[in-house]
């Protein structure tokens, strides 16, 4: 753990926005190599929610998927629901993977009903698979109609 906490006072005197690729690197090893040694300890399951946070910073999308899949193996953990959000967040805008991303966005959505992204992951949902340019047309649609209604007002 002093390891731990000086490497990520060590990476915060840099960039925290774009760290260092062999600090964040180093760092992300610590935390998962603390998660495999000590399953059970309370600290795993946020460690592991940080390497996974590094990766997208460092743009590892893959293993930001992965590691916040082993996030799941803590139910109890603060995060857990965030984490398969965020799965389906990444699959979705950085991987570009609809698949993955709508079987997240769904298991999430069931799991975490009252989460206070579900909304978010519905609406994701239902655009997913839509260009930018159809995208833009629905939300014109829908402020023109929002507009025509505050005018019958």
């Amino acid at each position: 753990m002093e390891q731990i906490t000086a490497a990520e006072k060590e990476l915060e005197m840099g960039n925290p926005d774009m760290p260092s690729f062999e600090r964040a690197d180093s760092l992300i090893k610590m935390y998962m190599n603390y998660a495999d040694q000590y399953k059970d300890d309370t600290l795993s399951p946020s460690y592991i929610y940080k390497a996974a946070e590094l990766c997208v910073k460092t743009g590892r999308y893959d293993q930001a998927v992965a590691h916040l899949g082993s996030v799941q193996r803590y139910p109890n953990f603060k995060k857990v629901g965030d984490a398969l959000f965020m799965q389906g967040f990444i699959s979705d805008t950085h991987l570009h993977d609809t698949v993955a991303a709508r079987k997240y966005y769904e298991k999430f959505r069931l799991t975490y009903p009252k989460h206070e992204f579900a909304d978010d992951a519905g609406y994701l949902l239902e655009n997913l698979n839509m260009s930018t340019e159809e995208l833009i047309s629905k939300l014109e649609s829908q402020q023109q109609a929002a507009d025509s209604l505050m005018a019958k007002q």
